[in-house]
């Protein structure tokens, strides 16, 4: 009897609360509708995540400071419509129009504007919670370098489904993604596969053809002989409509390690981990403990989520992101963030997403620009460094150049000095230091062919090195 009344109760609360929302989205149209993948209690400027299993949608009260403008003028930002695919001579990196490419990448919450369906996107949260628009949003990573953008249907945005209302939204948003240059990666489900809805993963495929590099058929699928047999049956379908059969992957959810498995349908290895808070000194370590023996599987690695485990931002995040970033270039491992900008404060015990603000962005597009400068045809090379107890070091080479970056794993606070490599380069060049938070040249210098030993300049946490046969010019 008690638990009859109380059942009662509990419905005619929610009804209350169902029509307070309903009359408060008709009265006020700026009040956002945001889809999450857990329920958020904004409270205090704190953001905090009480769940993983998402309410339909949230409604988010956003000032009338932070309101975007209802009708944004795009920008117009040339880019080519190619698409990014494996480099024939190495399996582990990508070309897209006959050059090199390396995915640096990011996916976000998605939000809605209830009275006009206008996309919104969290940015640059410094002070309080801030949104913009799509053309401000993308621009904004894309002048930084991000080149890559994973959408996770239903995944903290909006549902899909094959009668949903919401199309002409993933119209709008992975056209915006395309016209400012980003190459996609599409998951069509946000749990496990659904093989009775390959109508709609069809739809999605003929609709999103020409826009889309990669295809995931689910977020986080569970470890089960069923749930991989449901990913080969969906990733096969979409092989067998998918006229430029681009590569399908599945994503893996951090709690699979190090049982991560390889499922023969799929073409990359796509896992998510979300880093300890601590890790600034171990993290280029972790990146090659946690994602370099995927590689085994010869496929490409790409990181479908990354970020931090406690809070999205703390006084070292840019640094472990720049740390990670590098880290994963030469290991030749993708990195796609998870990025929670428009606050600075969220804390969720697990998985905290990152914080890409003005900071974290000037970082990515030095090394975005380093890469451009990296043929396609490196490989993994050797280096030697004369004192390994403080300072490690990862190399690429090819008969174009030689390529290094170094980490000062026990010194963030000082200048490390004293320091030099043994290399070996295919060719005669020059030498070029760059300081990886800035870009600005260190220190030059002439390289021979062959084994040889370099002098590194003195620097602070982390320094690249590019030996190129022509000399770089001093920033």
């Amino acid at each position: 009897m008690q638990s009859t009344r109380n059942n009662s109760i509990s419905k005619t609360i929610l009804a209350i609360i169902t029509i307070f929302f309903v009359t408060a989205i008709l009265a006020e149209p700026s009040l956002l509708i945001g889809y999450r993948t857990t329920a958020q209690v904004h409270s205090g400027g704190n953001i905090q995540f009480a769940s993983h299993n998402p309410p339909p949608f949230e409604i988010l009260d956003i000032s009338p400071l932070t309101k975007p403008p209802l009708t944004p003028t795009p920008t117009p930002v040339p880019t080519s419509r190619g698409l990014m695919y494996r480099n024939p001579n190495n399996p582990h990196r990508w070309m897209l129009d006959g050059k090199p490419f390396h995915p640096i990448g990011f996916g976000d919450c998605v939000y809605v504007r209830g009275a006009n369906n206008a996309i919104l996107m969290g940015f640059d949260g410094e002070q309080s919670l801030n949104f913009t628009d799509l053309d401000t949003y993308f621009k904004a990573y894309s002048d930084a370098g991000f080149n890559f953008l994973r959408i996770s249907v239903g995944n903290c945005s909006f549902p899909l489904d094959l009668m949903s209302e919401n199309w002409a939204l993933m119209d709008a948003y992975i056209g915006k993604a395309r016209q400012y240059g980003f190459q996609i990666q599409f998951c069509f489900f946000n749990t496990n596969p659904d093989t009775n809805q390959l109508e709609y993963v069809k739809k999605c495929v003929q609709r999103y053809g020409k826009d889309i590099a990669i295809w995931e058929v689910c977020n986080e699928t569970t470890v089960s002989d069923a749930s991989d047999a449901a990913v080969s049956v969906v990733a096969n379908f979409v092989k067998s409509i998918d006229a430029k059969k681009r590569p399908v992957t599945v994503s893996h959810h951090p709690n699979q390690y190090p049982y991560l498995r390889d499922i023969p349908a799929l073409d990359l290895i796509s896992p998510h981990w979300y880093q300890e808070d601590d890790s600034e000194f171990s993290l280029d370590k972790d990146i090659v403990d946690r994602f370099v023996y995927l590689k085994a599987w010869g496929k490409p690695v790409i990181a479908g989520e990354y970020g931090l485990s406690s809070a999205n931002w703390s006084q070292v995040s840019a640094l472990q992101m720049r740390l990670a970033s590098w880290s994963a270039f030469f290991n030749e491992v993708g990195l796609c963030f998870w990025n929670t900008s428009w606050d600075k404060n969220l804390k969720q015990e697990g998985n905290s997403n990152i914080y890409l603000g003005k900071q974290e962005r000037s970082f990515i597009k030095v090394l975005s620009d380093f890469t451009k400068q990296v043929p396609g045809n490196v490989k993994i090379a050797n280096i030697m460094v004369n004192k390994p107890d403080s300072v490690r070091a990862y190399a690429l080479s090819s008969g174009n150049g030689y390529f290094a970056y170094l980490h000062a794993f026990t010194n963030h606070r000082s200048q490390t000095n004293g320091i030099s490599i043994t290399i070996e380069s295919k060719t005669a060049g020059y030498a070029t230091w760059i300081e990886s938070s800035t870009g600005r040249v260190l220190a030059t210098g002439k390289v021979s062919a062959g084994r040889q030993t370099l002098p590194v300049p003195p620097f602070l946490i982390d320094v690249a090195l590019k030996v190129s046969s022509s000399p770089s010019v001093k920033k």
